[in-house]
């Protein structure tokens, strides 16, 4: 389980982890990678459009509705959550291109920083040095539904290739309710000695038909009429990264790019840009371990929104989002049983959001500056019997984003102070002889 993008041991991981293996999940009936999730403890999983997933929330520790921004959502070890309340687009992400998916239950905001409160889900791809496969499925269902999907791993000497595609659409159930989704993912890496180099690439787009709210009498009448005839909404994303891993040090950069549009009561449109570069140290010390890491993302975020009607209002925001952040953790260990696991984070994040009333040509700006410090104590012992038990104490932060602050109608600016918690988990871990493993967590946040 990398969760520092370094190669750990379960069994020795002082926290509650679930691995779902590409082997789980294509002996389940899931469709998409929400319905991947939805079958995991300690996950609930909202889900707005059905088999595509486009759009699904995953809480983890009860957060409810802001759970979307209190659970990370990794890639390979990088964070899909983005400044934005829009979340991850687990639609763009074919189930034929995961290897396994990572699930750290309890905060992890000393590993990642914002948005790692409760917990982290982490989907790693396939590279064609896990094993060569290939595949193509064709689906056909109802209300004209269609999905064709095709993946390919290979080695050929010390390169690996690895390519997947997935395209999907559907009339939906509702009226004014059809989906369109393609997405696609492909790694090229080279592997030398203990080294690994490649570059990834993940790219999507989505069109969304939207068929409105509700309300009880209109549902007995009609389940499936739609209350809008015109909303709708669409999104392209791409993202461009190159890595390099080892056993002593691991460093991407990446950069992605998010197109939003949509018509809701109004017109709204969003781009938003993001660069980041995440270099990774992990010293050993006889049996101790040391990890030091350095994360940096530059954020920028520029949106329009024009609402039409008998109280117009057109209003274009522009936001800067600056985030560095340092962090070590280590692993001292206390005997042969016993481990002591140290961590410490200090983030800083700056801010700065400018509104422009393009009706008025009134300009209204804010900024803000925080520095956070998260940290982490976890003990953890291992029983002749072949259990693992485990005490956990944190400290956590995350930042609001823009939708928290920026009003779409007004053009008003409210800027938020962070959010911060305090967690308490107490844990076992239990591998039998017949390879069922259980595990019990109690926790508080």
């Amino acid at each position: 389980v990398p969760a520092t993008l370094f190669t750990t041991n379960i069994d020795t991981a002082p926290v509650n982890i679930t691995v779902i293996s590409a082997e789980d999940i294509a002996n389940s009936s899931a469709q998409n990678l929400a319905d991947v999730l939805k079958t995991q403890a300690g996950l609930q999983v909202t889900d707005l459009f059905g088999i595509s997933g486009s759009k699904a929330k995953v809480d983890m520790g009860g957060f409810g509705q802001a759970g979307g921004q209190n659970t990370l959502i990794l890639l390979n070890g990088r964070r899909l959550n983005d400044v934005d309340l829009q979340g991850t687009n687990f639609a763009a992400i074919p189930l034929a291109s995961i290897s396994q998916i990572e699930i750290v239950h309890g905060s992890s905001t000393v590993l990642y920083g914002d948005n790692a409160v409760s917990g982290v889900i982490n989907i790693v791809t396939k590279n064609g040095f896990d094993g060569e496969t290939m595949g193509a499925s064709q689906t056909t269902g109802s209300f004209l539904t269609q999905r064709l999907s095709a993946n390919v791993s290979l080695a050929r000497d010390n390169n690996a290739y690895s390519l997947a595609v997935d395209k999907m659409k559907s009339n939906g159930y509702r009226d004014n309710s059809g989906f369109n989704t393609t997405s696609i993912a492909g790694e090229y890496s080279r592997g030398q000695s203990n080294w690994n180099i490649g570059t990834r690439l993940n790219a999507s787009t989505e069109k969304l038909e939207l068929p409105g709210a509700l309300n009880e009498p209109l549902f007995n009448d009609n389940a499936r009429q739609s209350t809008a005839s015109i909303e709708q909404a669409e999104e392209r994303r791409y993202t461009v990264e190159g890595f390099v891993l080892s056993d002593n040090f691991s460093a991407e950069l990446a950069v992605r790019d998010k197109h939003q549009e949509a018509s809701i009561f109004g017109d709204t449109e969003a781009d938003l840009r993001t660069a980041s570069w995440t270099p990774r140290m992990n010293l050993q010390f006889g049996t101790h371990t040391l990890i030091a890491v350095i994360d940096t993302y530059l954020s920028t975020l520029d949106t329009q929104a024009i609402f039409g009607g008998m109280f117009p209002a057109e209003n274009a925001s522009d936001t800067k989002r600056t985030s560095v952040a340092g962090y070590v953790t280590g692993n001292i260990a206390l005997g042969k049983t016993s481990t002591l696991n140290l961590g410490l984070r200090q983030q800083k994040i700056d801010l700065d959001i400018e509104n422009t009333n393009l009706l008025s040509s009134a300009v209204t700006t804010d900024d803000d500056s925080d520095t956070l410090t998260a940290w982490d104590i976890s003990l953890s012992h291992d029983h002749k019997y072949g259990a693992r038990n485990y005490v956990r104490i944190a400290k956590s932060f995350r930042s609001p984003v823009l939708d928290e602050m920026w009003n779409y109608y007004s053009g008003s600016i409210a800027l938020l102070k962070p959010q911060t918690g305090r967690h308490i988990e107490i844990g076992t871990r239990h591998r039998l002889n017949n390879g069922l493993l259980y595990s019990v967590d109690l926790f508080r946040i």
